[in-house]
C-alpha cells in the first residue's frame, strides 16, 4: 500500500507557477496501476573491478486501484503469483515492502520498510542454458528502512510531481535544479557466507561476509527536467552526491569489525506518459542506490520501483470539495 499527503502552501508567486503548471482542485482522480519494487544487491571487488555478482530476488508484480482526492493519494494492490516455472528457474523471494510520502509544491519525504528474503544471483559463470535453474540462496535476507527525498528549486516553473503522481500538470517544457538526501539503515545477513569459493576465485578476492550492516546519510545535489509536447511529457532526473556510512560486518572468520566510510548515492528517475484536463497516464521508473567499501569488497544495493497507470480526472462534489485539513476543528489547522 502507498499512501501520499499533499500539503499546498499558498504564495504571491502562485499566479506566475499557473503559467507553467496546471493544479486540479476542483477534481479527484482515480486509476488502475500495475507495478513493481524490488530491493536487490551487487558485490565486487578492488582486484577484479570489471566483473560484479548481481544478486536479484525474484518477486511479482503487482495490480491495484489508486485514487487521488482530499489531497491524499492512496494506491491499494495485490501482488500477482508467481507461474510454477518461473520459481523453478529464480526461486521465490519473500517481501514485505511498505512506503508512504508526505509531499509539498517543491518537496518531497519518503519512509520506506523493505525486507525481502532469497535471491538468486542473475549473472553466474558460465552461463546458465535455457530451463536451466539460477543458483538461489534462500537463505539470505535483506533489509532496508529509513527515510528519502527532493527538494526542487526552481517550483515556479517546475513540478516534479507532474510526471509521477500527475496531482499536476507541466504545460511548458522546463527543469530544475534539486538537492535529494537519505537516511537509512541496510542489514545483510545470511546462514553462510554469501561468497563461495568460486566466487571468491572470480572475484580474486579473499574478503568474506555473512552479516553487514551499515547505516547512511546523504545529501546529492541534480538536476530534473521535464520535455513537454502538446500533453506528452517526458521526465529524467539524476541526483549523485557523497554518502557516509557507519559500517558493521562479520567476516569470513566470523570477528566483528566496525568501520566509517565514504562512497556514493545515486538517486535516477524516469518518466513518460500523456496527461490532460481529463485522461492521464504513463510509466514511471524510480532507483535509488548505495555503495559500500569495506576491506577489498564493495557492497552496492538497489531499490527500484517501476509503475504503469492510466486515470481519469472526475468533477469534485459536495464533501469530495474538501482537503483533509478541513476534517479537523478549525484551531487545530494552523499548526498542520
Amino acid at each position: 500500500m502507498l499512501i501520499a499527503l499533499r500539503l499546498n502552501a499558498q504564495s504571491p508567486q502562485d499566479s506566475l507557477r499557473n503559467i507553467y503548471i496546471r493544479k486540479y482542485p476542483d477534481r479527484f482522480f482515480i486509476w488502475p496501476v500495475i507495478k513493481h519494487r524490488s530491493l536487490s544487491f551487487d558485490v565486487s571487488s578492488e582486484k577484479q573491478p570489471d566483473d560484479v555478482l548481481s544478486f536479484q530476488p525474484n518477486n511479482s508484480y503487482s495490480i491495484g486501484v489508486g485514487a487521488y482526492l482530499f489531497d491524499i493519494s492512496a494506491e491499494v494492490s495485490l501482488s500477482i503469483p508467481l507461474d510454477e516455472k518461473s520459481t523453478n528457474r529464480f526461486g521465490a523471494s519473500e517481501t514485505r515492502d511498505l512506503s508512504t510520502s508526505l509531499l509539498g509544491s517543491n518537496w518531497g519525504i519518503d519512509a520506506f520498510v523493505q525486507r525481502y528474503e532469497s535471491f538468486y544471483l542473475s549473472n553466474p559463470s558460465p552461463k546458465v542454458p535455457a530451463n536451466q535453474s539460477y543458483p538461489v540462496r534462500s537463505d539470505i535476507r535483506l533489509t532496508n528502512f529509513g527515510g528519502s527525498g527532493l527538494y526542487i528549486f526552481n517550483r515556479n516553473k517546475f513540478s516534479l510531481w507532474s510526471a509521477y503522481n500527475f496531482s499536476e500538470r507541466q504545460l511548458k517544457s522546463k527543469g530544475s535544479a534539486l538537492i535529494a538526501w537519505t537516511i537509512n539503515n541496510v542489514h545483510l545477513t545470511a546462514d553462510s557466507v554469501v561468497l563461495s569459493s568460486p566466487y571468491l576465485a572470480r572475484l580474486k578476492t579473499n574478503t568474506n561476509f555473512n552479516d553487514v550492516r551499515y547505516a547512511t546519510f546523504s545529501v546529492a545535489p541534480g538536476y530534473s527536467y521535464n520535455v513537454v509536447w502538446k500533453k506528452l511529457f517526458f521526465n529524467a532526473s539524476l541526483a549523485v552526491g557523497p554518502a557516509h556510512h557507519w559500517v558493521y560486518y562479520v567476516g569470513g572468520d566470523g570477528i566483528p569489525h566496525y568501520d566509517i566510510a565514504i562512497n556514493t548515492f545515486v538517486d535516477a528517475r524516469l518518466a513518460l506518459g500523456y496527461s490532460s484536463d481529463r485522461w492521464f497516464g504513463g510509466v514511471t521508473f524510480v532507483s535509488q542506490s548505495r555503495a559500500v567499501k569495506f576491506e577489498e569488497i564493495t557492497l552496492e544495493t538497489q531499490s527500484n520501483s517501476f509503475r504503469m497507470l492510466v486515470g481519469y480526472r472526475i468533477v469534485k462534489k459536495g464533501f469530495m470539495k474538501k482537503t483533509w485539513r478541513e476534517f479537523f476543528p478549525e484551531s487545530w489547522r494552523k499548526y498542520l
